[in-house]
């Protein structure tokens, strides 16, 4: 008999935030998800890190990896919204160069539990939801004006991201949902991570991944969060620059020389962040194999 797929359990809690009382953990019940996953700068991605008790994930071609998450979540505990979020792959300690794979990003998310996402910079178009990353998660969450319309006929999703209290891009583009090589990604994708693991991300599976905070007020060292992603359909394809455009558009941004390398489409998602807790070793050996 297979084993049924786990779910997450948390009970339900409350928090008193600046903007009124929220519930936890946070929940979304309904939304859309694209991320973008690539590479960036390692320099610049230590330089951000500086004063952090983490590691940027390496490849052996000396890039750090990093995701980018843009979500329109239409039906969540703190009413709808939308968010912009950076993150890096990070570690507590170094661990060895990564062989470079464009769906490498996944496989460690799969496989690798000493591995978390430390979220650099978070944007949201709501206050209730900056208070209560910041105040509670501890996250670096600042106001924005997002919007990401998808477009059936022509197989795309536009996004754009522009910063309320400036009025400058943060973000923009436009890329694909119609991927015509879908067959040979998948095949691709169970190369990399084994069957089981590949239709994690092409199935109803709850994806977990662990949110790293920065160091702060909130929490003095860099704590995770579990969270889960759960959704309806998955559509994962390789980042084709014929095809797919991003612009960033602050300066600092642009230094980190994001190079794109794959797009997870998530549609009719569900999602469940836990409360930030100390990053505890984990007590089972890796196993993740980095670039052996």
């Amino acid at each position: 008999m297979a084993k049924k797929e786990a779910k997450p359990n948390p009970l339900i809690g409350q928090v008193q935030l600046s903007t009124g009382t929220a519930s936890t953990p946070y929940r979304v019940s309904d939304g859309n998800c694209l991320i973008i996953g690539g590479t960036a700068d390692l320099s610049v991605v230590k330089e951000r890190l500086d004063g952090q008790a983490v590691y940027p994930i390496e490849t052996k071609d000396g890039k750090a990896l990093m995701l980018i998450k843009l979500c329109d979540f239409q039906e969540a505990d703190l009413g709808p919204h939308v968010e912009l979020q950076y993150s890096y792959l990070v570690s507590r300690s170094p661990l060895t160069a990564l062989k470079p794979h464009p769906f490498g990003i996944l496989k460690i998310i799969a496989n690798e539990p000493k591995v978390g996402l430390y979220a650099d910079q978070v944007w949201n178009d709501t206050e209730p939801v900056i208070a209560y990353n910041n105040e509670y998660l501890g996250l670096n969450a600042h106001l924005c004006n997002g919007a990401i319309s998808r477009d059936e006929e022509k197989g795309t999703k536009k996004f754009i991201f522009t910063d309320l209290d400036t009025g400058e891009s943060l973000l923009e583009g436009e890329v694909s949902e119609s991927p015509k090589n879908l067959t040979q990604t998948t095949i691709k994708l169970i190369r990399l991570m084994g069957i089981k693991n590949a239709f994690k991300f092409a199935t109803r599976f709850w994806i977990k991944a662990k949110v790293i905070n920065p160091i702060g007020k909130v929490h003095p060292e860099n704590w995770a969060a579990e969270t889960f992603l759960h959704a309806e359909s998955v559509v994962v394809q390789p980042f084709d620059p014929n095809l797919d455009k991003i612009k960033f558009g602050n300066p600092s941004d642009i230094k980190l020389n994001f190079e794109p390398q794959f797009i997870e489409h998530m549609n009719k998602i569900k999602f469940v962040h836990l409360e930030p807790k100390i990053w505890e070793k984990e007590k089972k050996k890796s196993r993740f194999s980095f670039g052996k």
